[in-house]
């Protein structure tokens, strides 16, 4: 492979560490396909093309040129805390619009011990702290994320709010197949590095059904056991949600909403998940009339819990409609109604 197309292939996936590592020494960047364990964090923006809407609204020919500054800025900021870090193990497999996969990953290094447990921990790390990034873009372009005042055609005035930025993620690990992907018809010659693999595509299956569950950030119990086997234990808070099924005749998968670092979380948040985790276990053991009064317990004590009155719906709609002899909790997903 020739060392300009080598350069531009890495350094649009790692830090420029990794991109003078590779191209001094190109046989360590997996080019034909190799089977690793990765982490994969999946993240975009939930309602991109709501606030784009809004933007073409208040301003049809300015409208996109505003969004495409703003998100251009969050995806600097995004990318930058993604590959600051410093460990050969985390790139970019891809930017689609707003939304990015990284992966965790020993792509590079062979001699190097790689850890899923700890770079499980980073990888939650690292979306805990993608959501601040997002708080910090919201503050600053405060100014535009708010209510315009427009008159239409007729002379009559409207209200026209634009919504901050909100970034919703999946992650989700296992064995991925890594390797460069080329394209080539006529002029055309385009060449990627890509990861393939169920990895990839659950999490951005979990990372839309955040918008189910009201949520933030989702992993999987792959994520869940590999943090809850390491000394990281305990540093990060979860609740526990539904079992899904994403595939007919599929596994089903835990999932678990990542709350935060446990030692940054207040009292009443804490109080919260535990009320919360106490449901589920009712939950599961079929007792919907306990676990809807404790849903709804959990959701009083901030009284913004959109999560908990999700499971408090669905306990009423169980009471009042009954359940199969063979129900076991696991939810079979509809993936039509996520993309």
């Amino acid at each position: 492979m020739k060392k300009r197309l080598l350069k531009q292939i890495v350094s649009s996936i790692s830090n420029n560490f990794d991109t003078k590592k590779i191209i001094k020494n190109p046989s360590l960047l997996p080019i034909n396909g190799e089977i690793k364990d990765a982490i994969v964090l999946t993240s975009s923006l939930s309602n991109s093309s709501k606030i784009i809407d809004k933007f073409q609204q208040i301003d049809k020919d300015k409208g996109t040129q505003n969004y495409f500054k703003i998100l251009n800025n969050y995806l600097d900021n995004f990318t930058k805390l993604i590959l600051i870090q410093k460990q050969s193990s985390i790139f970019i497999e891809s930017i689609d619009g707003d939304q990015i996969s990284s992966v965790f990953s020993n792509i590079y290094d062979q001699t190097k011990n790689f850890s899923l447990g700890n770079n499980a921990f980073n990888s939650l790390s690292t979306a805990l702290n993608l959501k601040k990034i997002e708080s910090t873009i919201n503050k600053k372009y405060s100014k535009v994320f708010t209510d315009y005042k427009i008159i239409d055609k007729e002379g009559n005035g409207k209200i026209i709010k634009v919504p901050k930025f909100d970034t919703v993620i999946g992650i989700d690990c296992g064995k991925v197949i890594m390797g460069l992907v080329n394209a080539k018809s006529g002029s055309f010659n385009k060449t990627q590095f890509q990861i393939i693999g169920e990895p990839s595509d659950n999490s951005k299956i979990v990372k839309n059904l955040n918008k189910i569950y009201k949520t933030k950030i989702l992993c999987t119990e792959n994520i869940y056991n590999l943090i809850e086997q390491t000394e990281n234990k305990g540093q990060i808070s979860f609740r526990v949600l539904d079992k899904v099924r994403f595939f007919e005749n599929g596994s089903a998968i835990q999932l678990y909403d990542v709350c935060g670092f446990s030692k940054k979380i207040s009292r009443e948040k804490n109080e919260e998940i535990e009320i919360f985790n106490t449901a589920i276990e009712k939950y599961y053991k079929k007792d919907f009339a306990n676990a809807g009064k404790l849903f709804l317990q959990a959701n009083s004590i901030s009284g913004n819990d959109a999560t908990s009155l999700v499971f408090a719906q669905r306990c009423k709609k169980l009471i009042q409609n009954g359940i199969n002899k063979d129900w076991d909790g696991i939810i079979n997903l509809n993936l039509s109604n996520l993309f």
